[in-house]
């Protein structure tokens, strides 16, 4: 099994490699963007050649964000204490999100997708209804077993020995 410290190690190097692959990419007319024709100094984006070659880089940095996040609470939750098959089934569905934003934005980019639902397009309900609440499953997580993986019973009676060693010091003092 691999220590949760190392995981969050091997994954900032990796997206370190990943930022620094955008060195030797050429950029294109638009992926800087365009002067916007009423604000002069805002920009906005161009077609949809802009993302051509980087879309797939992007997924791919994001993915690695939201690996991150999960190898950070793995870290904070320690090898001893078990998060559960919520958190694997929350982790999948929230790197199962992120790919269907990122495969919704390629699509609506490049014109396949054109409808829209309630006025929305396909990117933006998926990062609404999707990326918004799929940390729910995290914050239930965190509040429901809240006494198991943040402060147990065991830590409780720690503290209050530690809390009455201390007292105990200051008053002898």
């Amino acid at each position: 099994m691999v220590r949760a410290d190392r995981l969050v190690l091997l994954i900032v190097i990796l997206m370190t490699g990943v930022i620094g692959s955008f060195w030797f990419f050429d950029v294109s007319p638009g992926q800087t963007g365009f002067p916007h024709p009423e604000i002069g100094k805002m920009l906005k984006g161009g077609d949809a050649s802009r993302h051509d070659g980087i879309l797939a880089v992007g997924w791919v940095l994001g993915l690695l964000i939201q690996l991150l996040n999960l190898a950070l609470i793995l870290l904070g939750a320690g090898p001893k204490r078990k998060l559960g098959p919520w958190f694997v089934w929350g982790s999948i569905l929230y790197l199962g999100i992120w790919t269907t934003l990122a495969a919704a934005y390629g699509l609506a980019a490049s014109g396949i997708w054109e409808n829209n639902w309630s006025g929305y397009p396909l990117p933006t309900i998926v990062a609404m209804f999707g990326i918004w609440l799929t940390p729910l499953v995290f914050m239930g997580i965190y509040y429901f077993r809240f006494d198991k993986l943040v402060y147990s019973a065991a830590d409780k009676k720690k503290f209050e020995a530690i809390l009455a060693k201390r007292t105990q010091a200051r008053g002898d003092m």
